[in-house]
């Protein structure tokens, strides 16, 4: 729906907003990524191409400017990483991701007609760089490849679309032949100009060159071996002269004019006594018409051309209280994308009309998160020693759910990086848990000048955490907290560990992430990082390597580490390496100190998934609250609230079995199950009675798990009541009334097509009811009831479970068997066969069915897997599926038997069939284990006895 709001207007709408829910937030939604984000103009304003995650999956979008429709155009499949897009022409535009870890190029061809608009994918294999379009030429797009002779080096090709879309690169579309080992190109669209930077012989002089596009010659800008210096061309202020950003003479980086003829800089543009210029746009007459920068961590605009001065005060008045980022203009359409922001707003987009003067609202970037109210944050600046202010942000509860607890969070870097004053998942987060958090700007933070930048350097342990020690006694002078702890990430934990070291009688926990302990290990973990130019490097930020810096590394100072320490860690972290980590564990643990690991597999420096970012912030959340003792059940006091609470002890418990990227914990598990359910979460009690119902599991206890199932359906969990039917007519004391009640009441819930599996093999056996197998061979025929839904993994589950109980359990006449073989017909394909069972190997198995060891006799042990290959050499008619049934029968040194396990198996190929049983503890008393194949005729094909040896005493 087309919403247009003129810019008055939005004064008065936010008179009207909904009420806002308060803390916590639900970590799904707030880990999210956002609904739509990078938008840009097609070259004639007709549409904007963007990406739009719907029902979780991700799409480049068209908007239509004109009617405001979306129309998804390119699906993104889960496996692949969306790069990059960028419009080629108004019909054509370049996409780049990545799949299975290789690089795809393509061009998406817009198609038209009167169902709407499409487009055509075609992938491209040329494996360069888009360096840019120019809609204007013929000969419309900068493409840079790998010279052949050193891939380090860049040749430039112009072509046409056409030419692109069929990966056609022939020598004669090469240009800048003349340039000699250049490692990138720049193409600037208002000048028309394009420039190189180039890396001369001596492998440390950088050149920078740029020339007209209409131009044959080159014209040298400036040479420079200062890996430090910047210069960011911005625009033409004349024929003659540029507009740059550079730090050359001065401390913050400033706008300032360079003159070509000469190559030196002259006067400066425009200079902010304490911040870096971020960006800077000139005119199309070379009048400097704005600069950006970063004060009190918000993007500010500073305009010094009237009109477009005038707008921002317009701007202003309407989002008042907002931060307003231009994404995007198209002069066509005389308009531009609006992203207006705030720390306690995720954002919205609008497109604004600057002739009409009207924004036109596109969507929020987080429309999920509307509901919920945000916290914002207090930026203020101190003295930390004479002569160094610093910035810092403090982030307060907004609602009564405040532990009085401070999180200090030290960011990573430590030089060149920062933090801000917007929006924060990671923060709103915490903080709507109860947490008072602080950030803070310190010695080497990016945004601040070179003289603050430098002096960060060789500061491990020393002038950041002191920046960071003045901050915290600055806040504890306005505010009462009870407690702190430390949190940071990449050099922030080590900052974390740092600050307990030094000040240990004011950090009751540290959570420290992908962090380095050991400062010397960085010069000598790897023959790379004993190459002088990565020595080099490593030294200027964390300083010399001498012996001195062992009094700064949390490995070596492990003993005055007290209070409880959270590691968390990439397996496959190349910046921060997993052996800090594990190092510093094992040190820890040989002294005896309290000391939690949280180590992802495959998974390097931090995690890009919002599932896994959740995952890891809900971890650190309940290792605090366990750590500082605090019982959030009486903190969350309205139902809502709690659910969410309940939420993310439920993703903490199903993370820690049967997931590749944890290591298997069930202890974990079945606590973070316990706390949820005792939040009221149906879903976990749930999985706790399948936890005590795994007979394998060190939980297993049946009426603990009847206990939980029944909590769960007392929530209106429907899965629960089919659980219950199956261990009331499986396990002891067998029940069989209450089966059948359970399964009734599963039906009335919804899980109708699992609950009927179980009433069947209830009828089929006459198990508390009448016997019916007409009854029962209706029940079991799910497709046909389930009508044109697909069946779920569960309900294909219990089906098949119950076919093999059915046939492996009961006595059937000729008109019986041939009704249950009609449902093996119709739910799997599988008619009749003559089969002869041709055995290949029998023994131990792994859980993938291949086999360990080949043998009949085995030293029972719980877990172990016993099982057979064999072949299948049968005889049917047409093309149908053939099947097996599988009993598996315990006998003890009485002779009697018990049924503990029946498989269904089929297929179509002859070869390579396998069958197997996991030996529980309750098994390790029986004397033998026999398998019997049958088929569906209820003929036996086969039995084969392994011999279960008890152990020697």
């Amino acid at each position: 729906m087309k919403v247009i709001i003129p810019l008055l207007m939005l004064l008065l709408l936010s008179a009207i907003a909904s009420p806002l829910q308060a803390a916590p937030l639900p970590g799904d939604k707030v880990f999210a990524p956002p609904f739509m984000s990078g938008p840009q103009f097609s070259p004639n304003g007709q549409f904007i191409l963007t990406q739009i995650i719907h029902q979780k999956t991700l799409y480049l979008s068209l908007i239509d400017t004109q009617s405001m429709n979306f129309t998804h155009v390119v699906k993104i499949a889960p496996e692949q990483s969306l790069r990059s897009y960028q419009w080629l022409d108004n019909d054509n535009f370049f996409v780049e991701y990545r799949e299975t870890g290789d690089l795809i190029q393509g061009i998406a061809t817009l198609v038209k007609d009167q169902s709407g608009i499409t487009a055509q994918l075609r992938r491209l294999w040329l494996g360069g760089d888009l360096v840019a379009s120019m809609p204007q030429r013929q000969f419309n797009l900068l493409y840079a490849t790998e010279q052949r002779s050193n891939k380090q080096f860049k040749q430039l090709h112009q072509i046409s679309v056409d030419r692109f879309k069929n990966s056609d690169l022939p020598r004669s579309t090469m240009i800048a032949t003349e340039l000699q080992r250049v490692l990138s190109y720049f193409y600037d669209e208002q000048s028309d100009s394009l420039f190189a930077m180039q890396l001369a012989s001596d492998n440390l002089t950088l050149r920078f060159s740029f020339k007209k596009m209409q131009d044959t010659n080159w014209t040298l800008l400036f040479t420079t071996q200062d890996e430090e210096l910047a210069f960011i061309p911005v625009g033409f202020l004349s024929a003659t002269e540029l507009a740059v950003l550079s730090n050359q003479g001065t401390n913050t980086l400033a706008l300032q004019a360079f003159d070509i003829t000469s190559g030196q800089l002259g006067n400066i543009l425009y200079q902010h006594p304490r911040y870096d210029l971020v960006s800077a746009t000139i005119t199309m007459d070379g009048q400097v018409e704005s600069v950006e920068y970063y004060e009190d961590g918000q993007h500010r605009t500073h305009y010094l051309q009237e009109d477009a001065n005038n707008l921002a005060i317009r701007l202003g008045e309407a989002f008042a209280g907002k931060q307003i980022y231009q994404v995007a203009d198209n002069k066509t359409l005389q308009s531009s994308i609006l992203f207006v922001y705030a720390a306690d707003d995720p954002g919205t987009y609008y497109l604004y009309n600057h002739r009409q003067r009207q924004a036109i609202k596109l969507t929020e970037a987080y429309p999920d998160l509307q509901a919920f109210q945000f916290a914002t944050n207090r930026s203020f600046n101190l003295e930390s020693e004479p002569g160094v202010t610093i910035e810092a942000y403090l982030t307060l509860p907004q609602s009564e759910l405040d532990h009085k607890v401070l999180l200090v969070m030290p960011h990573g870097g430590p030089v060149g990086v920062r933090d801000y004053d917007y929006f924060n998942s990671q923060l709103q987060y915490l903080v709507s848990r109860g947490f008072s958090v602080l950030r803070v700007n310190f010695r080497g933070s990016a945004g601040f000048g070179k003289q603050f930048l430098e002096s960060g350097t060789g500061q491990f342990g020393k002038a950041i955490e002191q920046d960071i020690t003045a901050a915290v006694e600055r806040v504890k002078q306005q505010f009462q907290f009870q407690k702190m702890c430390a949190v940071g990430s990449s050099y922030g934990g080590y900052s974390a560990l740092m600050l307990a070291i030094k000040h240990p009688e004011d950090y009751q926990c540290v959570v420290a992430a992908y962090g380095i302990y050991d400062l010397p290990l960085l010069f000598n973990a790897s023959n790379i990082k004993t190459t002088d130019e990565y020595q080099r490097r490593t030294s200027r930020v964390v300083g010399a390597n001498t012996p001195q810096l062992k009094q700064y590394s949390p490995f070596y100072l492990a003993d005055h580490i007290k209070v409880p320490l959270l590691l968390i860690a990439g397996e496959e972290d190349n910046i921060a390496d997993f052996e800090h980590s594990q190092r510093l564990h094992y040190l820890l643990n040989r002294l005896k100190r309290p000391v939690e690991t949280l180590f992802y597999k495959r998974t390097g420096h931090g995690h890009s998934n919002p599932y896994w970012q959740w995952h890891e912030n809900a971890y650190l959340t309940d290792f605090i609250y366990r750590s500082l003792e605090i019982d959030m059940e009486n903190h969350a006091v309205v139902p809502q609230h709690t659910a969410y609470l309940a939420e993310d002890y439920l993703l903490l418990a199903k993370s820690f079995y049967g997931n590749a990227r944890l290591t298997e914990d069930m202890a974990r598990s079945m606590r973070f199950h316990q706390q949820a359910s005792q939040l009221g979460n149906a879903e976990a009690a749930y999985h706790m009675g399948l936890i005590y119902a795994d007979e394998n599991g060190i939980f297993y206890d049946v009426n603990q798990a009847r206990l939980s199932l029944q909590l769960a359906a007392e929530r209106d969990q429907a899965e629960a009541y089919v659980a219950l039917g199956r261990l009331y007519s499986t396990e002891q004391p067998l029940d069989f009334a209450l089966a059948i009640n359970a399964y009734q009441q599963a039906i009335e819930k919804g899980a109708s097509l699992a609950a009927r599996a179980g009433l069947a093999q209830l009828h089929c056996l006459g198990q508390g009811v009448t016997r019916d197998v007409a009854n029962c061979a209706s029940q079991l025929s799910l497709s046909t009831q389930a009508k044109s839904r697909t069946l779920t993994q569960a309900e294909r589950g219990a089906l098949r479970l119950t076919l093999a109980n059915v046939f492996m359990q009961g006595q059937y006449d000729a008109l019986e068997l041939n009704l249950l073989q009609q449902v093996l017909s119709s739910e799997y394909g599988i008619g009749t066969a003559t089969s002869s069972i041709k055995v290949q190997q029998v023994g131990l198995m792994d859980d993938n069915n291949k086999v360990l060891q080949s043998t009949n006799r085995v030293q029972a042990q719980p877990k172990q897997r016993l099982g057979m290959r064999f072949d299948n050499n049968f005889r049917r008619q047409g093309q149908q599926h053939v099947a097996v049934f599988a009993r598996w029968l315990l006998i003890d040194s009485n002779g009697q038997q018990r049924n503990v396990q029946n498989n269904l198996l089929w297929g179509s190929d002859s070869k390579d069939w396998n069958v197997s049983y996991k030996l529980t503890p309750q098994d390790l008393s029986a004397k033998q284990l026999r398998l019997e194949l049958a088929d569906i005729d209820g003929k036996l094909l086969l039995s084969q006895d392994f011999t279960l040896l008890q152990p020697s005493i």
